[in-house]
């Protein structure tokens, strides 16, 4: 059994081929980044200021001055990617939890997607 705080991931394959990953958990930091950043993952990160703390890593501000590690906004991003495939967040929209998985696996939507 393994528990920990703020876990989120992602993996992103094009034809067999990793193009992105993440991982990252309240305990461990980001503990998996691989490939280019997706767009969404910039629209997450986008509404905070962006600084670096005195042990040279990045940090996500926000307007009350409230400060964040990536790995706090791990839920976020992913939520994100699901809303882009689905037009919906999942903490957010609880008729997501009812469609079918199989109508969000049409490619024109997946391109869209992670577009790079």
């Amino acid at each position: 059994m393994h528990s920990v705080v703020n876990l989120a991931a992602f993996a992103l394959y094009e034809k067999g081929e990793l193009k992105r990953c993440f991982a990252a958990s309240g305990d461990d930091g980001v503990f998996a980044s691989t490939g280019k950043v997706l767009s969404a993952e910039r629209k997450v990160t986008s509404q905070y200021a962006e600084i670096s703390n005195g042990d040279g890593e990045i940090v996500y501000v926000d307007d009350d001055g409230e400060t964040f590690t990536l790995d706090a906004l791990g839920e976020d991003i992913v939520f994100e990617i699901v809303s882009m495939m689905t037009g919906k967040r999942p903490d957010r929209d609880e008729e997501l939890f009812s469609a079918p998985a199989d109508i969000y696996s049409k490619p024109p939507v997946l391109r869209a997607l992670f577009r790079w």
